[in-house]
């Protein structure tokens, strides 16, 4: 510590605002840090003792510099056997003093086992009061020797702790600490706190919201409540030394809140005016969570500044340092790690694998990653990449002979639009009677309601009869099962799930996807095999139930592989009448931006020959699920959950709501009217992160562009046929459709630049994408085409027209 206060601190060496938090420092004459302020501290321990300093004097200094007037101040005593400290709210009790003196007993006799170890952790009534008891093992004779010049463990914590309250840490109230020596050698040492009842450690909170409650917004909330608690610690100039999740302490108040953060263990902590990036780094490497968790734990640490690069180089290096001195513990200590491994695991303490990590976040609708892409690659099996390449290289070529002629063929034939388009709903008794109302006014469109694995059997049966309702009232309504890990882990529960769901609506609904993003692990799925075991159960309900269809794998984003992959996994199992897909234009903006040479219309076209190919599909095309995520929704948004970090985000996917409504109306157009597509469903109509409905207040639900673009389009396009594709500007495009009244519309927008068009035929008026009046009404006014489409209404045959792409 001396070397570090030598050579000074860079300023970005240390959490923002933490010198703000320190008075100056001087070095006293005996060598020790004193820090010069208004109101008593405690001393740090000296890093020497002269030699003809006994334990006793040395004891009797530190002591003697605790300030007599500060509330957590403490004086010493001798209590029997045994050289203690006690808190001054204590050390008057002369009954309390006399029972101290007779800890080994209290200890033995008088305790309850809380935790029993290495170091024995015992909780005792006496009399108004209950106090936790640790008592330190024995150690080696070096370690005496060195606790004889620096103070035993129970002589750190019990400073430690004194420190932590002195300055408005949590920790438990430290009552006296008791140490028994026999010359060099120590006998006995114990630290008492008062105990606090209601306390959870981090580990057994976390293992809980793993297991029993897998719902995001209760994770980060926890996270939020130990991560300002632990960079208050530091703050406070503590560096904790051993900070594991079983050493910070907990308690809950709610369903999602949490508080009153308590540090325990606290022998190895280290008391610094200063405490640098390398040595919180040192503290936070100790903290177990996985790596995306852990991202998001760090972001929280340091409130609302980026993460030092510095911090994230220090903590990756001594999580890789604590990571090996984890794995050579067997080598250290194998006595030790005998008797463990003979002790089956306590459930309450033993963290899930990862691969069995699921978390569902209900504000963005969708599961959570725990893991960032290096871990996910490290654990990912080997085996189902050589599965997919082998499935990719059989497939190649016919779906390669296939595909040009469906892209050669885009926009080429005539599309009835009616039925094409779908909207997805999120029944939930708090909306829906809301939710109605807006859907309602979009018309009779086809819907699909996905069922969640992970909700408990009310929330199913409450969907179903939301179903029902729907089908009454002369909605086309189709249905997804979505899984989650405990489907996979637990496959009887998944059979009992879709036997419930099947046997009340398998002979109303008009489709049922199998399964949901299963190419995402985050979704619960690892492997080829493990969809094929989800499948199973729909075999049967497949050949008992007539009416509806199945449609499946429903891979999410540009992956093709993975759908070649899973579709010639379940040939011979199962039969998809349709192949769906989840198709995002993944983080490209517009519809029509490329990639890898791919715009919507061409990764359309290979979907729709991916189905023609595979013996295990019927040649439909469903794109299942799609939409852009919105800007400033924050954690709402598939984008920007569960956690916003400080600071720009690359490469980020989200748009305004102008570009929202823009992109969505092409978007409908490009893939319906290509041929390619027999449907689209929408991701959602209410959703504040992405839907066509701003949902965040209850009760004030605002309709946002989106909504009215789609009901006008809905107006004028849906009961129409798709005609030809006109001859256009370069960068622009026209659409041609006939209304069941014989009126011509044309649909045009320019991407990616404005182009002003003059209209080679009689119009009778232009409307933009709400519907309202553009102001071009005659032959010859030029129109200036932008990203927003247009409708040109009224348009007079006979006009030129050309097939396929423009030029």
């Amino acid at each position: 510590m001396k070397k570090d206060l030598e050579r000074g601190y860079a300023e970005d060496d240390v959490l923002p605002g933490a010198m703000e938090q320190w008075a100056e420092l001087r070095e006293n004459d005996s060598g020790r840090l004193q820090r010069i302020t208004g109101t008593p501290s405690v001393v740090h321990i000296p890093r020497t003792v002269k030699p003809a300093q006994t334990h006793a004097d040395v004891a009797g200094q530190r002591v003697g510099e605790l300030s007599s007037t500060s509330p957590t101040a403490t004086h010493s005593c001798s209590l029997g056997p045994y050289r203690g400290w006690i808190a001054n709210e204590f050390g008057k009790d002369g009954q309390l003093a006399h029972w101290l003196s007779r800890m080994g007993h209290v200890c033995l006799e008088d305790g309850k086992l809380l935790a029993q170890g290495r170091h024995r952790v015992v909780c005792v009534h006496y009399r108004d009061h209950i106090f936790a008891i640790k008592s330190f093992g024995p150690q080696p004779f070096f370690k005496d020797w060195a606790d004889f010049r620096r103070g035993s463990k129970a002589r750190r914590s019990f400073e430690a702790a004194v420190h932590l309250r002195a300055h408005g840490v949590g920790t438990p109230a430290p009552v006296a600490c008791l140490e028994k020596w026999a010359g060099h050698r120590l006998l006995e040492s114990h630290f008492i706190t008062l105990y606090e009842p209601g306390l959870q450690e981090f580990r057994q909170e976390l293992v809980n919201l793993y297991r029993n409650e897998p719902h995001c917004e209760k994770l980060m909330s926890l996270l939020q409540t130990v991560a300002r608690a632990v960079a208050r610690l530091h703050r406070s100039g503590v560096m904790h030394g051993d900070m594991g999740n079983q050493n910070i302490l907990v308690r809950r108040h709610g369903p999602s809140s949490w508080g009153h953060v308590a540090f325990v263990d606290l022998n190895r902590a280290r008391m610094s005016p200063v405490e640098s990036l390398r040595r919180r780094a040192f503290d936070i490497s100790r903290i177990s969570l996985p790596s995306d968790l852990l991202r998001v734990f760090m972001a929280m640490y340091f409130g609302n500044s980026p993460v030092p690069s510095a911090f994230r180089k220090w903590e990756r290096f001594y999580r890789w340092l604590f990571a090996f001195h984890t794995k050579t513990r067997s080598w250290r200590h194998p006595l030790r790690t005998l008797r463990e491994r003979r002790v089956a695991p306590d459930p309450a303490i033993t963290y899930p694998p990862f691969k069995d990590l699921w978390l569902w976040d209900e504000r963005s609708g969708q599961a959570i990653g725990t893991l960032r892409c290096k871990e996910r690659k490290y654990i990912y099996p080997r085996i189902n990449l050589l599965k997919i390449a082998a499935s990719v290289a059989m497939a190649s070529r016919p779906v390669h002979s296939l595909y040009g002629p469906h892209v050669k063929n885009s926009f080429s034939l005539p599309v009835a639009m009616s039925g094409r388009i779908g909207m997805t709903v999120h029944p939930r008794p708090e909306s829906w009677s809301t939710e109605r109302r807006w859907l309602e006014r979009l018309g009779p469109c086809p819907l699909m309601v996905r069922f969640y694995h992970h909700e408990a059997p009310a929330n199913w049966d409450y969907t179903i009869e939301r179903v029902q309702e729907l089908q009454r009232d002369g909605y086309s309504v189709s249905i997804a099962m979505v899984q989650d890990r405990r489907a996979v882990k637990d496959p009887a529960r998944w059979a009992g799930f879709v036997d419930r769901v099947l046997g009340e609506l398998g002979n109303t609904v008009e489709w049922v996807q199998v399964g949901h993003a299963i190419n995402r692990v985050k979704w619960g799925l690892w492997t080829l095999d493990e969809y094929a075991h989800l499948c199973e159960p729909f075999a049967s309900h497949a050949g008992a139930h007539k009416r509806f269809r199945l449609m499946g794998p429903a891979v999410i984003d540009f992956e093709y592989q993975y759908v070649v992959a899973a579709l010639r996994r379940v040939q011979g199992l199962l039969h998809f009448d349709a192949l769906s897909h989840l198709l995002y234009v993944d983080r490209r903006g517009a519809p029509e931006n490329g990639q890898s040479g791919f715009s919507t219309v061409e990764k359309c076209a290979l979907g729709r020959a991916i189905a023609q190919w595979a013996p295990s599909c019927e040649s439909r095309l469903i794109v299942s699920e799609v939409n852009w995520p919105l800007l400033g929704t924050g954690v709402h948004s598939p984008g920007g959950s569960p956690y916003e970090e400080p600071g720009p985000r690359n490469n980020d996917p989200s748009v305004n709501e102008e570009d929202y409504a823009s992109y969505m109306i092409r978007y409908l157009a490009l893939t319906i009217a290509s041929g390619h597509v027999e449907r689209v469903y929408w991701w959602r109509l209410a959703a504040h992160g992405f839907g066509l409905i701003d949902d965040r207040a209850r009760g004030e639900w605002r309709a946002r562009p989106a909504f009215e673009a789609l009901r006008v389009f809905l107006d004028l396009i849906e009961k129409s046929v798709f005609q030809k594709r006109l001859t256009m500007p370069n960068g622009t495009m026209g659409l041609l459709f006939r209304r069941p009244d014989g009126e011509l519309i044309v649909l045009a927008y320019a991407h990616p630049s404005p182009v002003p068009y003059h209209p080679p035929y009689p119009f009778d008026g232009v409307c933009n994408v709400f519907g309202q009046e553009h102001g071009a009404r005659k032959r010859g006014t030029p129109i200036i085409l932008t990203g927003q489409p247009i409708y040109i209404r009224g348009v007079q045959l006979p006009i030129t027209t050309t097939h396929g792409s423009d030029s």
